[in-house]
């Protein structure tokens, strides 16, 4: 609509006018009258979005629905981050712990996870399963399962990465608890409560035999939940120098699933998660600003093995972290320290140190198919980790017609690894059968024999071959060293950004080199559109579980009754021990 100039709107825009500057003399004067002092406004500067990178920020993750409240399944809204069928599938809905992710196809523990600047990323068994005989464990590749409730940015880097982040070929997750921007003296905070259940799901079968499977829940398929979670978050700038973060969160998870046996019973598994954590924020002058604080992750699950009696088990990841950041505005350049202490735990606890797996017999008759006891062996696994950083980035300086601005890096890590078997464990899975009129009977005590009954001439069984999980200890230790030098040029509508980056591994004895290029191009002088293209090589992360198995295997041996039913275990091992 066109504005028509007529001497009654030029009437009305004069008045309008005159009021306004009435009103702004009116309001000076009110405040030099009573000498009231303003506030001084914090203005922050938001960084332009790279191609690469993406930045989510509080209002974003509240008002995505994530009913797990985890990082990963929250990143199902970015196109770049892939998940498996299992992980998407209504079998695993019950779950607390993140869901395992993939970033540009590559493999699931190939990415880095960074809280409050600290690395987090599991690299002790990332991929292990749980129900495992040997010595793996039910990890995943996330240290810590931060709830979702207490971030108040997240920042995705899945392409033309930095020579800052190193140790990843997928991807990098980024997360940063909350910072106290607020009135000095005023505590400010948030209470959160969340809750679903398996009754608020629908559930898509593709035919009726895979509804059949779904109709019972048993511990592979998580039918029926109940799943609710509490979380807290204060914040405060205590005075204009010291300000506070402190959140905590507890979720639980009930999952009742069938037993398996004869007797139609249930059992409740269960899954916990608690966060809590505190940042201190100390900015004594214009040119210094500093952070340190905790943060702790303790993730557990109570699980049973379907058609199996005696297999309870605890399982249990615990992340507890140290860290202090401090930025110092030097004469021409901005030098960023990061330091941090981190205690990874990861432990499995069985109620029985045997396994035995049977055929199904009058005396053997639970389930269709019987088992007893552990399918896997007590572990305790335990990482400490030292980590020193620093970056020092130069101010922006003109050469000619173009802006650059250096900067450069380096980095120390060490790590030493505890890995405890604490009791010797046996699994028995092949078990030979025989009739009561083959005149073969059990020895007495011999918990590996299933005598034959005579009703009907029916079987007896015993086991043949097992495996025995000796106790003992393994330790390791393992030293990183990075460095990184980078520069970014700008020329008018065009910009270069070229890096460098070398990673030393003490246990691989690898010197890794590897070059960053990112290269941008705005043909319309603005941000409507842009060509960004670049060469980079990224070296993934060296994880500790292969070290692990080379020297597990000197712990594991093969059991085998050579002659009959009464050969005894026990002198088998005492040979293999001498």
């Amino acid at each position: 609509m066109r504005f028509a100039y007529s001497p009654l709107n030029l009437a009305i825009l004069t008045a309008l006018a005159s009021q306004a500057y009435a009103n702004e003399i009116d309001t000076t004067q009110f405040i030099q009258s009573n000498n009231l002092k303003m506030s001084p406004i914090e203005v922050e500067v938001k960084a332009k979005p790279e191609v690469g990178t993406t930045v989510y920020s509080k209002e974003d993750l509240e008002k995505t629905p994530n009913s797990s409240k985890n990082i990963t399944d929250f990143l199902k809204v970015n196109p770049n981050v892939q998940f498996s069928r299992e992980q998407r599938s209504a079998d695993s809905q019950a779950e607390l712990r993140p869901s395992e992710i993939s970033i540009n196809g590559a493999q699931t523990y190939r990415n880095k996870f960074v809280i409050n600047g600290v690395n987090t990323t599991n690299n002790l068994d990332p991929l292990a399963s749980g129900n495992s005989y040997s010595g793996k464990l039910d990890g995943g590749s996330q240290g810590m399962a931060l709830n979702t409730d207490l971030i108040c940015k997240l920042e995705l880097i899945d392409s033309n990465v930095s020579a800052a982040y190193g140790e990843f070929t997928g991807g990098i997750v980024n997360a940063e608890t909350c910072t106290p921007n607020t009135e000095i003296g005023k505590i400010h905070g948030s209470v959160t409560y969340d809750y679903t259940e398996s009754d608020w799901s629908r559930y898509h079968f593709t035919d009726e035999e895979e509804a059949a499977e779904f109709e019972d829940p048993t511990s592979s398929n998580n039918k029926e939940y109940k799943k609710h979670g509490l979380s807290l978050n204060l914040y405060s700038k205590l005075s204009e120098q010291w300000g506070i973060n402190s959140y905590a969160s507890k979720r639980e998870s009930i999952v009742p699933v069938m037993s398996g046996l004869e007797d139609r019973s249930k059992v409740k598994s269960e899954r916990n998660n608690i966060n809590l954590g505190t940042t201190l924020f100390y900015t004594p002058s214009d040119t210094t600003k500093a952070k340190f604080g905790f943060d702790l992750g303790d993730l557990d699950s109570l699980n049973f093995v379907d058609k199996r009696i005696n297999s309870k088990s605890i399982s249990n990841t615990e992340t507890l972290t140290f860290f202090g950041e401090l930025e110092s505005k030097l004469n021409n350049s901005t030098l960023k320290q990061n330091i941090s202490y981190q205690t990874l735990s990861q432990a499995r606890e069985n109620d029985s140190t045997t396994g035995i797996l049977w055929k199904q017999t009058p005396t053997k008759n639970w389930s269709s198919n019987p088992g007893e006891g552990a399918t896997s062996s007590d572990i305790e696994l335990h990482q400490d980790t030292f980590s020193y950083s620093l970056k020092n980035a130069f101010d922006t300086i003109q050469i000619g017609n173009s802006m650059q601005q250096l900067s450069f890096g380096m980095g120390y890590d060490y790590s030493k690894v505890a890995w405890e078997r604490p009791n010797d464990a046996y699994m028995y899975n092949q078990p030979k059968t025989f009739t009561s009129s083959s005149g073969i009977s059990c020895t007495a005590g011999d918990i590996l024999c299933d005598e034959a009954t005579d009703e009907n001439n029916y079987q007896g069984q015993y086991q043949t071959n097992g495996k025995y999980y000796q106790k003992g200890k393994v330790n390791i230790d393992q030293q990183r060293v990075h460095t990184f030098i980078e520069n970014t040029s700008t020329w008018d509508n065009f910009s270069a950004r070229l890096g460098l980056r070398a990673d030393y591994d003490s246990l691989s004895k690898n010197l890794n080199i590897a070059p960053r290029t990112a290269f941008n191009y705005k043909p319309l002088k603005n941000d409507l559109l842009s060509f960004t293209t670049g060469w980079n090589r990224y070296y993934a992360n060296y994880t500790l579980a292969t070290e692990l198995q080379d020297q597990l295997a000197f712990l594991e041996y093969n059991l085998k009754r050579t002659k009959n039913q009464t050969e005894d275990y026990s002198q088998i091992l005492k040979t293999i021990e001498q």
